[in-house]
């Protein structure tokens, strides 16, 4: 069975063999029955919110046994009339098995679809992410401030009591403003009057999101939230700047603890390692939730979230002095960073230089810098991790060789 991630990789294929500018921005439907369900709504309503702009359904072969395949007649009864009520187009990630299935308990749905893209070879999908997040590839295209800000503002209109349902408007809040302040906080960073209205804004939107977790009864949307706000915290405004970060993060873990959610366990894990090992200084607790994280991230496969916490352990190891062992970390998962997106790697490093400096190893500090760092900021080419790293460069220079 194809994993949920890989299906949402499917998406990112098909845009980009149709071309981005020509593939729409759809909307993911939730898997499962809360999904199929809001579905059935939509169609019984005769209209989606006004924010859905196409559909992606990534469970296919789950509306195939929903109401005993009544959301699948209904689907093609409305046939005709599908983009008025979705505002755009259907598209269906299904089986082999799942379309015949289709093809036979929807034949006229079936006869009008539009094309059909057949994938026969498995698609990899890193399930690592900072935090867990509904999966969306064109959320990436968020990046403009106004965008964020016009989603922001459609969010809280929509929350309004009775104006919106919290199994749109999640995902909504998430793929529509909290990740892309994420994905994009460094270049969202660069202007402080920009920096601070993304900071407000982010901080808001996963208030709301917690809020809406809550009228919703769902734990795995409140971890979400709070890992979120935890994030943004750390993105815009500092992780040094927020005494709240210990006690979201706790939160956080305790939640994904209750609900065994791995996925969740980890990304909360990573969180509060960070803190732990960066700001309240604890190193005891870091290395103890570190073996927790490294079994977890080896039981899912998760190679970035392997290298983040050998990022943690080598600081760790920095911290009490012992940079053989610290150095030993990094080469034994120099594997592991060279996957590691440019962006994200260049900050693991530049905590990797500012961890050598404070415990005066300047040469190792030189070294990774030059050979490490510099490339990979002329790489990534964004102004803020250019000025970090000529900030460290300059200080590495001032204690001479």
């Amino acid at each position: 069975m194809i994993s949920l991630g890989s299906r949402a990789g499917i998406i990112q294929r098909i845009r980009e063999s149709a071309g981005r500018d020509s593939f729409p921005d759809l909307f993911l439907l939730e898997t499962g029955r809360t999904g199929a369900a809001l579905l059935a709504q939509w169609l019984d309503d005769g209209k989606a919110p006004d924010f859905v702009r196409g559909l992606a359904v990534l469970d296919g072969d789950g509306l195939l046994s929903f109401q005993g395949g009544a959301l699948v007649h209904a689907l093609n009864l409305s046939r005709d009339i599908l983009g008025n009520i979705l505002g755009g187009p259907l598209l269906i990630i299904i089986s082999s098995d799942g379309a015949e299935k289709l093809s036979s308990q929807a034949p006229d749905l079936f006869q009008v679809r539009a094309g059909s893209y057949i994938f026969k070879n498995k698609i990899s999908h890193d399930s690592s992410l900072m935090f867990e997040v509904p999966y969306n590839p064109d959320s990436s295209d968020v990046r403009n401030p106004g965008d964020i800000e016009m989603n922001f503002m459609k969010l809280k209109q929509q929350v309004i009591p009775g104006a919106g349902d919290s199994r749109v408007l999640l995902p909504f809040a998430f793929n529509g403003i909290i990740y892309p302040l994420i994905s994009n906080g460094v270049e969202l960073s660069s202007s402080e009057d920009i920096r601070e209205k993304m900071l407000r804004i982010g901080f808001e939107a996963t208030v709301i999101a917690e809020k809406l977790s809550r009228d919703s009864n769902s734990m795995e949307w409140m971890v979400r939230a709070e890992l979120a706000r935890s994030t943004i915290l750390r993105v815009f405004d500092g992780m040094e700047n927020h005494q709240m970060h210990p006690s979201i993060e706790e939160n956080a873990l305790r939640m994904a603890r209750e609900i065994g959610n791995k996925n969740l366990l980890l990304s909360a894990l990573i969180a509060r390692i960070e803190t732990l090992t960066l700001v309240e200084f604890d190193l005891e607790k870091s290395e103890e939730l570190c073996e927790q994280a490294q079994v977890l991230a080896e039981d899912l496969g998760a190679p970035v979230a392997m290298a983040q916490i050998a990022i943690m352990r080598a600081i760790v190891a920095i911290k009490r002095e012992q940079f053989e062992v610290a150095g030993r970390i990094l080469s034994d998962h120099r594997h592991l960073l060279s996957i590691i997106p440019d962006k994200q790697k260049s900050f693991f490093y530049i905590r990797y230089v500012d961890a050598l400096m404070g415990s005066f190893q300047f040469d190792e500090a030189r070294e990774v810098l030059c050979h490490e760092l510099i490339p990979l900021a002329r790489k990534v080419d964004i102004s803020t991790i250019s000025a970090m790293v000529e900030e460290r460069r300059a200080r590495l220079e001032q204690v001479g060789v």
